[in-house]
């Protein structure tokens, strides 16, 4: 069967107790599940399949911190941990999948709790992740921008074992014709898959003018300040281009994920739920997926799957800056995309292909 892919995600807060706080502290989290195979006895529909992966998200999650390995949940490699508590659960419950969790957010109030008690000892050994000490929008310099036509969420990450990289690009377009659309690429798990969606009206809007306000273009301005915990044996990079319309002139602004810059990683927690929201609102247009149909796990390293080539976003193109594109414009120049037709010396024929048309000569 063709591999189902799951949204889920907690709306209300789970609670879970921090063991090296002797604290109790919530979170919410999301996160994408991968069926290769579930019992068609137990969940006659796909509609059953989903109800029954959302459904129990939570209750698993709660039983697997409570039983955690370490005394430390929030400091440790919590979303792989999760990935395997939630392929074991499920998969007695007669379901196989991998899964990915992208997000564990304690919620605002959690989150003081959390930094009083584990902050102190924290800023001291590393003062840049002190909010006392990080950038404020006031010292930075204002810019002025006309709307924002396209956001590209590019994310990639790279371990040492063969095969265990993943890769994806999310891009929100906005068109000439008023509507938005959304593509979504991603490569894990050995599979390439590729989602073309209209976004929701309403949701757009929202999300065009949450960005308007919150000031990306001066947040862009602040170098990222660096997390001290980077892993020697495994590395990702994730970052999202904004590109604005003045008059005419495309101008692009970027934000690194990784910043442990608390404002900005608030903000792009944001854009990220809005985009979200503008594809639940919206409608798919397209859903395709190739490569490898085996989900084959390295033994001892998780999460580490069999990979096939480097996606490939249909329609992009490379500009001569080296910046790959999807838009009609370079993000990183503003260089307009370059026409893929030719005419030959020879015979004066319009082509697009490699060679002519009309009398077989090569393109120069």
């Amino acid at each position: 069967m063709a591999t189902i892919i799951i949204n889920f995600g907690t709306p209300e807060p789970f609670r879970f107790k921090e063991p090296s706080l002797n604290e109790d502290f919530e979170a919410r989290l999301r996160g994408k599940a991968y069926v290769s195979e579930y019992d068609t006895t137990l969940y006659k529909t796909e509609d059953d399949l989903i109800k029954a992966v959302r459904s129990n998200i939570v209750n698993i999650t709660e039983e697997s911190l409570a039983s955690w390995p370490s005394n430390d949940i929030m400091s440790s490699k919590k979303e792989d941990l999760l990935n395997s508590f939630f392929k074991a659960a499920y998969e007695k419950m007669g379901i196989k999948a991998e899964f990915a969790v992208e997000s564990f957010v304690l919620t605002e109030e959690s989150n003081k709790r959390y930094q009083n008690k584990k902050g102190n000892a924290l800023f001291g050994m590393f003062p840049g992740m002190n909010p006392a000490n990080q950038p404020k929008l006031s010292d930075l310099q204002p810019e002025e921008h006309g709307p924002v036509v396209e956001i590209c969420s590019d994310y990639s990450s790279h371990g040492m074992a063969m095969g265990s990289d993943t890769s994806g690009r999310e891009v929100v377009r906005w068109q000439e014709d008023g509507t938005v659309l959304i593509e979504i690429s991603d490569r894990r798990y050995g599979k390439e898959t590729y989602e073309k969606h209209l976004a929701g009206i309403d949701a757009s809007e929202k999300l065009r003018k949450y960005v308007k306000e919150s000031h990306i273009a001066e947040m862009a301005q602040v170098k990222p300040i660096p997390n001290p915990f980077q892993m020697t044996d495994y590395s990702s990079s994730s970052h999202i281009t904004f590109t604005f319309l003045d008059g005419g002139v495309m101008v692009s602004r970027r934000l690194d994920c990784g910043s442990c810059w608390n404002l900005q990683q608030k903000t792009i927690g944001k854009i990220r739920d809005l985009i979200k929201e503008c594809i639940d609102t919206g409608k798919c247009l397209e859903k395709t997926e190739t490569g490898n149909d085996t989900n084959t796990t390295i033994p001892g390293i998780m999460g580490a799957t069999n990979q096939g080539m480097k996606i490939k976003v249909p329609g992009a193109w490379t500009c001569s800056c080296n910046q790959e594109n999807t838009g009609k414009f370079c993000v990183n120049c503003g260089s307009p995309k370059p026409s893929g037709k030719w005419k030959c010396p020879t015979c004066n024929t319009e082509n697009e292909g490699r060679f002519c048309s009309g009398c077989g000569a090569a393109k120069p």
